[in-house]
């Protein structure tokens, strides 16, 4: 750990002495500087903040330290290009950090977000309070005796929440937790499970929170490139070609099936394995009497009906247009928590005092979450202002081949989410990569028509990577959070997984480039991808 320590301690020198010696190199940009030219005028240097984040956050396991140092340093960068005195520019990081975060707090969607994560971890305080969850836990283990069985269960249970990647992190994982803990599965394993269920699914499903975002940028590219096309019928060709988010769900149900696994999570498997061995089944509790039952049934009652409760709630508003998804969760949250206070006193499972502090406990516990996810929107929008997206889109135009286009987007915004999330990504990439597929189009006779849904596909899917990789990014905490899991102990077992759907993604992009079909194409993708485990992958 202590080489760990000097080495970060290093990385953070080298990052500052090379912001300041490229700004005595360069002149200052003087008036309005858009971030496409800042962007230009950085070059690679635009990567820095993130790369620094990231390296920082596997040398030394902090998120909340790494976020902070690569936060300054890409506040460093913006000051220094700004022109003024190097040492006058410096004493002006932290105040511009605090407007960072003021801004990013501020912002009404992120706002939202904040305060469901709280109303979500008091809804989870109150009902793990209740043992409703360990109950039916201790129910269902009569069936699901076995990890495998588990992991089945968990990614059946997954798949219901389609409709959004928040609802299912925050609410699948505490119900699965209990489960998973009984038969052996590690918390890593749970993790990856919601991790690589919620943004997948609900990034390629028709009915989501996603869609009204996915169809906002696509319209946004086909107004960028002046063409009078439907973004709706755009992103249903777009579908069979988000390669990522596909075989994300076929890698994930492929190892489930085998039981194997490989790298950092074969290692947690095994952990964990070996600690529900130790464990003693006769030393449990003898059979609860009849009123014991009673009570374990009035708290299933509790904990899954105030669930249901929520889903129901959430379901009918969205089909009913309501408002934005984020609004009818913090409603659907907020109306779920109040029922199960209300629901745990009135049958006596709770006092109410007792349901009042768990609700500030599960707030409590939170709190740490919403730290890291305003530090990691900050990064965010300090990596949008230095324009690293325009760099990095700049290359792609002026220097590949059409055949490689696509594969060298999707690239892009596995780079680019691992900063700015799949949202950021989107908004970010799609105004350009559309235009880009338009003029390769344009000015390469004989390219098909569905080059252009594979260009859009590789940014739908591209910017999931991010989210499934980074530990700065919002659905891996969220996950992490939900599962009980540490972010990166999330990060570090997903990622070998992550990295190989990825690669066996990219050369399916270019597969379906040159105009093979969809169909073959996936088809050929799922025998690799169990080619692989199969070659790799160890039984825990």
């Amino acid at each position: 750990m202590k080489t760990r320590k000097i080495a970060a301690a290093v990385l953070c020198a080298l990052s500052v002495v090379t912001v300041f010696c490229f700004r005595l190199m360069s002149a200052p940009l003087t008036g309005t500087v858009t971030a496409a030219e800042l962007g230009s005028a950085l070059g690679a240097l635009s990567l820095l903040p993130t790369v620094l984040a990231v390296a920082l956050a596997f040398l030394l396991g902090d998120v909340v330290v790494s976020l902070l140092i690569g936060l300054s340093v890409g506040e460093l960068m913006l000051l220094l290009m700004a022109g003024g005195k190097p040492a006058a520019q410096f004493l002006q990081i932290v105040p511009s950090i605090i407007d960072e975060l003021v801004g990013v707090s501020a912002d009404a969607d992120n706002a939202k977000v904040l305060i469901l994560c709280a109303l979500v971890g008091g809804l989870v305080g109150v009902l793990m309070k209740t043992g409703g969850f360990e109950a039916a836990a201790k129910r269902i283990t009569k069936k699901v005796k076995t990890p495998r069985s588990a992991n089945l269960l968990g990614q059946l249970f997954c798949v219901l929440f389609f409709f959004d990647d928040y609802a299912n992190a925050l609410i699948t994982g505490p119900v699965l937790r209990p489960i998973a803990d009984k038969v052996g599965l590690s918390r890593e394993r749970l993790a990856y499970i919601v991790d690589s269920t919620a943004a997948p699914v609900a990034g390629i499903a028709v009915v989501s929170s996603w869609v009204a975002v996915e169809l906002a940028v696509i319209t946004s590219g086909l107004e960028t490139a002046g063409i009078a096309d439907s973004a709706f019928q755009v992103f249903l060709r777009s579908i069979p070609y988000c390669f990522y988010c596909i075989f994300a769900l076929v890698f994930m149900f492929i190892t489930s099936i085998t039981g194997r696994e490989f790298g950092p999570m074969l290692k947690a498997e095994r952990r964990s394995r070996a600690a529900q061995s130790s464990a003693c089944p006769e030393s449990s509790a003898p059979e609860a009497a009849d009123t014991g039952s009673k009570r374990e049934s009035v708290s299933i009652w509790v904990a899954f009906g105030s669930i249901a409760l929520l889903v129901l709630y959430l379901v009918a508003s969205l089909l009913t247009n309501r408002g934005d998804t984020i609004t009818l969760l913090l409603r659907s949250a907020f109306l779920s928590s109040v029922a199960a206070l209300a629901a745990a006193v009135v049958t006596k499972v709770l006092p109410a005092g007792d349901g009042l502090k768990a609700w500030l406990d599960g707030v409590t516990n939170i709190v740490p979450t919403i730290i890291v996810l305003l530090l990691a929107w900050s990064l965010a929008a300090i990596v949008e202002k230095l324009g690293t997206v325009y760099f990095v889109v700049e290359l792609i135009a002026s220097k590949a081949a059409w055949q490689l286009v696509p594969a060298i987007i999707f690239i892009c915004c596995c780079a680019v989410s691992f900063a700015a999330g799949s949202y950021g990504c989107m908004f970010m990439v799609m105004p350009m990569a559309i235009p880009i597929a338009c003029a390769v189009m344009e000015n390469t006779p004989g390219i098909g028509s569905h080059f252009l849904p594979v260009c859009v596909a590789c940014v739908l899917s591209g910017g999931i990577f991010g989210d499934h990789c980074s530990p700065m990014t919002d659905c891996t905490i969220l996950a992490a959070l939900g599962s009980g899991c540490e972010v990166m102990d999330h990060a570090v077992t997903q990622m070998p997984y992550a990295f190989t759907v990825a690669l066996v993604s990219i050369f399916c992009i270019i597969s379906a480039t040159l105009g093979f079909s969809a169909v073959y194409t996936i088809a050929l993708g799922i025998l690799v991808l169990s080619a692989i485990i199969l070659l790799f992958g160890k039984q825990p």
